[in-house]
């Protein structure tokens, strides 16, 4: 009967020890999260503020190098994209909605609503734009980078 009863007590001390890691494991996630949450979002508006402020460098700095978007397009092809737009419009305002992200480990993904605005002249724009839009990321080391990107 002692036996049996340390048996008991060790098995229940076994699961008290996985729980507590389950539970450390859990607390640690949930504490990445809003720091990994807070690094997406800052590149994304690093983003937004290089294009308005038209610099293609700047926003392809957080480009993956292997980039893919809609049709077939490239990195390469992106940033020949963003060249186009921007030499056409002597001024661009980009308004983002709220970002929805889905977070896991290394990989994310966001959606949001885009209103473009180029300006050639004046405080009207030329043209404007609205988009939904669907990005998927990868965190390298500290830093988020731009992997894929559709938008209608």
């Amino acid at each position: 009967m002692a036996q049996e009863r340390n048996g008991r007590a060790g098995r229940r001390c076994a699961v008290g020890v996985w729980a507590a890691v389950a539970v450390l494991v859990a607390l640690l996630a949930a504490c990445s999260r809003p720091a990994d949450r807070r690094a997406l979002e800052d590149t994304i508006r690093s983003m937004q503020e290089a294009a308005q402020a038209r610099d293609v460098g700047a926003l392809m700095a957080h480009v993956a190098a292997d980039f893919r978007g809609r049709d077939g397009l490239d990195r390469d092809g992106l940033r020949r994209l963003l060249a186009l737009h921007l030499v056409r419009h002597t001024k661009v305002d980009l308004t983002l909605g709220p970002l929805e992200m889905a977070i896991e480990g290394t990989r994310a993904e966001v959606r949001f609503r885009l209103l473009a605005a180029g300006f050639e002249r004046g405080a009207l724009p030329s043209r404007a734009d609205a988009y939904k839009v669907t990005t998927l990321w990868r965190a390298e080391g500290a830093r988020w980078r731009l992997e894929y990107a559709d938008w209608d």
